[in-house]
């Protein structure tokens, strides 16, 4: 959805030169100078914003020059649900030329276009106006284009336990927490590193989401080669995941599609979808799902035989040890006792159990 905010700033009286108007000691008149804003998002994720809201400020700057400096004026811009209005009064003197930059959201300690202050604690969805808006007492009209600065990492998580989500963090020494946005270009220059936990409350399905992913917003960066850690909290219990290589780029949400087992969570980095904030409605394409738990106190074992088409999974023998299910045959075990190996499977359709020789228990419950 376009949505088109109309900004009206009201400048004082500036003096008509013509000589009617001050012999006849007519009223002076009133230039008006017409901010438009443009917010380009069709986004159903949490904080992605669509719309402005009356209370809503930002950063105007005006400059002399197309060519933006430290030098431009800043000005504090607050919307009444209609219009925008400035503190102190912006006026543009006769016969000259004024640029003019926006940045959303407004924060006092911000005096200089070039360097915003970004905070990912905030979890706001940090705007910039990119080019610039050449105002002059003949053609008073500015039209923004608000663009996102801040990528955005979401989960879509297909659970065959069920479950709450309550918690996502995120980062290390490489992950950027704090950062200075430039207006005219959104390049946000990292100034802090660290960790960022992220609380939510979202109810775990089978179905997973088609819109409204537990989101966070993050400034832009390059993953590196080592991945970035996160950890979730469902039900209490903490699973920890690596998110691959790669790069986060301004205005666009990367999707990472987990599963969650009775065992695990599992990234499947192979349909990790980026888009455009524009449009988040990926919906997830469900697999017959399988869980078989056997105990048993052998020094080694065979694993089940898992039977269908497309069949895959993870088989997790006991002791800390797991591997792919079509790499799996039999495994020895080094310690003594009781061991209960647990197979996550897909499209299974039939298990046969070999040798029943030291098997105390098979679960087939949600098979």
């Amino acid at each position: 959805m376009k949505t088109l905010q109309y900004i009206f700033l009201v400048l004082p009286s500036l003096l008509i030169a013509a000589c009617s108007n001050s012999d006849e000691g007519g009223a002076s008149a009133q230039t008006e100078v017409v901010f438009m804003t443009e917010v380009m998002t069709r986004a159903a994720s949490s904080g992605v914003l669509t719309d402005f809201a009356s209370g809503d400020k930002m950063h105007i700057f005006a400059s002399e020059t197309n060519s933006l400096s430290d030098a431009a004026t800043s000005h504090e811009a607050g919307f009444n649900g209609t219009t925008w209005r400035t503190t102190p009064t912006v006026t543009i003197p006769p016969g000259q030329t004024r640029y003019y930059f926006a940045g959303y959201p407004y924060d006092a300690v911000n005096t200089s276009p070039t360097d915003l202050k970004v905070s990912v604690a905030k979890q706001v969805d940090y705007l910039y106006s990119g080019s610039s808006g050449k105002v002059t007492e003949e053609n008073p009209n500015v039209a923004f284009k608000m663009h996102h600065a801040m990528a955005m990492i979401a989960f879509n998580i297909q659970s065959y336990k069920g479950g709450r989500l309550t918690s996502i963090k995120v980062g290390n020494d490489t992950f950027p927490t704090e950062g200075t946005l430039r207006v005219t270009t959104g390049k946000i220059t990292p100034t802090n590193y660290g960790e960022y936990t992220k609380n939510c409350d979202y109810i775990l399905s089978s179905t997973g989401w088609t819109t409204d992913h537990p989101a966070i917003f993050v400034i832009p960066f390059v993953i590196g080669a080592a991945g970035m850690p996160v950890e979730l909290t469902i039900d209490s219990e903490v699973y920890s995941i690596v998110l691959p290589e790669m790069r986060l780029t301004l205005a666009n949400k990367y999707i990472f599609y987990l599963l969650h087992t009775e065992q695990s969570v599992m990234l499947q980095a192979d349909k990790t979808e980026t888009i455009n904030l524009m449009d988040d409605t990926a919906a997830i394409t469900s697999e017959p799902y399988s869980f078989l738990r056997v105990v048993h106190s052998g020094s080694s074992m065979v694993a089940p035989m898992l039977q269908g088409e497309n069949l895959h999974g993870v088989i997790y023998w006991g002791d800390g040890m797991q591997e792919n299910y079509a790499a799996s045959g039999v495994h020895e075990y080094s310690g003594q006792g009781d061991k209960t190996l647990t197979i996550d499977a897909w499209n299974a359709s039939t298990v046969v159990v070999g040798s029943m020789t030291d098997i105390k228990e098979i679960d087939f419950s949600k098979f």
